[in-house]
């Protein structure tokens, strides 16, 4: 009796342990589809079974403001739980936190150590021949997070994430063949890549190829075909790509802040740096929007939290004091990267 007793209670263990694995997957195949709406209330009932990566997403919709209130606190308590689960994604995206100071005090110590935990964590999943594990791995070798930085690596990594169908790993390797960092510079490589990642809906895999049409490298200079990619990409929810377009639509004949503001408005919420930066901009000059300083500053303190390298000059000219006499900076001679 003893033996059934410990049988049925092995199946019942395996069972229950199959309908969680069953409720992580339908998370992760809805958050990789963009179906945020369905994607929450499975996330959240694979969260609260412990699932990390589920946990890690719902935290990425907070975090984003996708189909729910953008909240960085909410944000933060699923990362630190999807963290404490061994979710590499979730360490990686505290330390985001962290290192920016996203309604957290800022602590680069912490940071640094999430880092070098996501990249545990990142490195088992690549071995298991996950490609999100070795994108996001190259993306630490890359930014030279938790590791010393290492274009090489990186590329060996993007590469290995591509050839698993990882759109994100496809888009990185195709940018280290545009700036030849680690590898000779290609930008047929890098085109053939973008639409590879582009195609399997990564979208900052879209951005960067309306890119090259954009700027004309590599191809002939389409802006036509530029403007249909970064809506793509604006609608994959990529930042870079709102940005671009609402750029595209400030920029272009007969200039359009109005519409261009949305789309400012959503790269800013998707926590892309350019895109809170030049909504701050238009705040300051009263720019297709009322004029308004507060709203200005806020939005470009968010941009030069988000980069400090890039989106501080206008926070910085505006509202600090400065002596170098320079003053306000557009962002118009290049597309923010």
């Amino acid at each position: 009796m003893k033996i059934i007793r410990i049988a049925v209670y092995v199946i019942t263990a395996l069972t229950i342990a199959a309908a969680q694995a069953d409720d992580g997957d339908d998370c992760e195949k809805l958050h990789d589809l963009k179906k945020y709406s369905d994607a929450f209330p499975v996330c959240l009932n694979a969260c609260n079974k412990n699932i990390g990566i589920s946990c890690s997403h719902l935290g990425d919709l907070y975090a984003r403001g996708l189909v729910v209130q953008q909240d960085y606190s909410q944000a933060k308590f699923l990362y630190e739980k999807a963290c404490s689960l061994r979710d590499g994604d979730g360490c990686f995206s505290l330390g985001f936190l962290y290192e920016i100071g996203l309604d957290v005090q800022q602590d680069y110590g912490k940071a640094k150590s999430l880092y070098e935990k996501a990249k545990l964590l990142y490195e088992k999943s690549c071995d298991a021949n996950k490609g999100a594990g070795c994108y996001a791995l190259g993306y630490l070798y890359h930014e030279g997070k938790g590791v010393k930085q290492d274009y090489s690596q990186s590329e060996i990594l993007h590469e290995k994430a591509c050839n698993l169908n990882e759109g994100a790993g496809c888009g990185s390797l195709g940018f280290l063949y545009q700036e030849g960092k680690g590898v000779d510079q290609d930008y047929s490589k890098a085109k053939f890549l973008y639409e590879k990642a582009c195609n399997l809906n990564d979208g900052d895999g879209c951005f960067l190829l309306g890119s090259l049409y954009h700027e004309g490298q590599g191809v002939v200079k389409d802006y036509s075909k530029a403007s249909s990619l970064y809506k793509k990409s604006c609608n994959l929810n990529s930042g870079a790509g709102c940005n671009a377009l609402g750029f595209l639509y400030e920029n272009g004949q007969g200039s359009q802040a109005s519409i261009a503001k949305p789309l400012y408005e959503k790269a800013c919420i998707l926590n892309y740096f350019a895109g809170c930066d030049n909504l701050g901009r238009l705040y300051y000059e009263g720019y297709g929007v009322k004029q308004d300083y507060n709203k200005a500053k806020t939005f470009l303190k968010k941009a030069c939290k988000l980069d400090t390298k890039y989106g501080c000059h206008n926070y910085n000219v505006l509202f600090k004091e400065v002596t170098d006499g320079s003053f306000l900076i557009y962002y118009q001679s290049r597309i923010a990267k």
